[in-house]
């Protein structure tokens, strides 16, 4: 009995998503998508980030179990190796956008949903 009220808690606990699935699109300004990078959602009581896909889509909260209901503010963190082959990195982004203080990126979440940002670049 044991053995199968543990194995019904771990099924639950990976079965998906307790909360809203956030689809994220990522792309630059002429509709590029951006392939790499962070984004970072940050609302009043969560917060959670995912990382870009070469197509630039990113699974917010997937690694949270989803999104709960709520208004978010978002941060886009990307970085190449600097093309002088020096140690820094480059930003593939404005900087505006590293900050969700500064993005402009309000992404409100009420159930499952598909976004698209769009940023610029450097």
């Amino acid at each position: 009995m044991i053995t199968l009220l543990l194995a019904t808690i771990v099924l639950v606990g990976c079965s998906g998503y307790s909360e809203n699935r956030v689809i994220a699109t990522v792309k630059f300004e002429d509709g590029t998508p951006l392939t790499s990078g962070q984004v970072r959602i940050v609302g009043d009581e969560f917060e959670t980030f995912g990382y870009i896909q070469e197509d630039g889509t990113v699974d917010l909260g997937m690694i949270d179990g989803g999104v709960p209901d709520g208004v978010y503010q978002a941060s886009i963190d990307a970085y190449a190796a600097d093309p002088s082959g020096g140690v820094g990195r480059k930003s593939l982004v404005a900087k505006k956008f590293q900050s969700y203080e500064t993005s402009g990126i309000q992404i409100e979440v009420s159930g499952d949903k598909e976004i698209e940002i769009v940023v610029e670049k450097p």
